[in-house]
């Protein structure tokens, strides 16, 4: 989790899950799960939870983006589209048994959640450096820390001011 968000990272065995989750540890975030997590429609928005079936946390938060994971030496980022997508992530997590109806639920459940959540191509190099990249992005504010708020207070003898005491 970064910021009450959940960030998944996807990728097929050796593309680096466990070495982000482990930099994310590092850097003090929650890591949900280092291979498995769920992901269910709630009210308007999608939630991540963690699994017990691999080292992670049990916690849950809003689905804040979706990386497929490409390592590399300097880290970079790209938007995917659906269409790209659905094939990176059935290679990362392999497709449901091959009864119909249960595949019809999964491509609907899998569709809902990509016009929801936003996916990326995450290239990293292994050190927590990648979060520089994705906090660039406009759209991922929610990351970015929020300088402190200030209560602005009133100065005696200007307009609006509480009147002095005697």
């Amino acid at each position: 989790l970064r910021d009450h968000f959940a960030v998944i990272f996807s990728g097929p065995s050796g593309a680096g899950k466990s070495t982000i989750a482990e930099l994310c540890r590092q850097v003090g975030m929650t890591v949900l799960a280092d291979e498995m997590v769920a992901v269910r429609r709630h009210g308007a928005g999608t939630r991540v939870f963690g699994t017990p079936f691999w080292r992670g946390e049990r916690a849950t938060g809003p689905a804040g983006a979706i990386f497929l994971l490409r390592q590399a030496t300097e880290p970079r980022i790209e938007r995917v589209d659906a269409q790209r997508a659905v094939p990176r992530l059935l290679q990362a997590g392999g497709a449901p048994v091959a009864l119909a109806d249960v595949q019809q639920a999964f491509f609907e459940a899998l569709g809902k959640i990509l016009r929801r959540v936003p996916v990326y191509e995450l290239s990293f190099a292994q050190d927590p450096g990648f979060w520089n990249v994705v906090d660039q992005l406009p759209e991922f504010g929610f990351f970015r820390p929020r300088p402190p708020r200030t209560a602005s207070l009133p100065v005696l003898g200007q307009p609006g001011s509480p009147p002095k005491l005697s």
